[in-house]
């Protein structure tokens, strides 16, 4: 990558996501700044006044860091359970607050600890962040008791 290069993200894409192969060495001359997980066959070396959003991997040598900064893609905040409502005598609605952009599962079970998690739904919410799940899998009537848990991937 040249000097004074920039990798510029756009569409929502985020330096997480984002990995790039490189059959030799990567090599990140002065000033610039890159965005993503470097894999490289050889090494990654990263030259003075570079700066880094993400990893760099090397399989058969190092990795050389002369830059002056660099921080890992932030993970995402967990999902926040905002509420939990019978709303039938066999459903139950579940309201999650989530970052947007990225894969929610929901799941429920019975019993703790559980070992076998029922999936409900995978939900892939935009802007705000706010998904609705509804269980209905519940007897009608029979006052069983719910445990859930959310699963985000990124």
């Amino acid at each position: 990558m040249g000097s004074g290069i920039k990798v510029i993200l756009t569409g929502g894409a985020q330096a997480r996501n984002i990995f790039w192969q490189v059959t030799t060495e990567a090599v990140l001359e002065t000033f610039s700044a890159f965005k993503g997980t470097i894999i490289a066959d050889q090494s990654v070396v990263m030259k003075t006044s570079s700066s880094m959003e993400g990893r760099a991997l090397a399989f058969t040598a190092e990795v050389t860091y002369n830059g002056t900064g660099g921080s890992l893609p932030s993970i995402p905040p967990p999902p926040v359970f905002n509420e939990i409502v019978r709303t039938a005598s066999d459903e139950v609605t579940v309201v999650l607050d989530t970052t947007p952009h990225f894969y929610l599962t929901l799941q429920s079970s019975p019993v703790l600890p559980a070992t076998n998690w029922s999936t409900i739904s995978t939900d892939f919410p935009g802007d705000p962040g706010i998904s609705t799940f509804i269980d209905n899998d519940l007897a009608a009537g029979d006052g069983t008791k719910r445990f859930y848990r959310a699963i985000l991937t990124y």
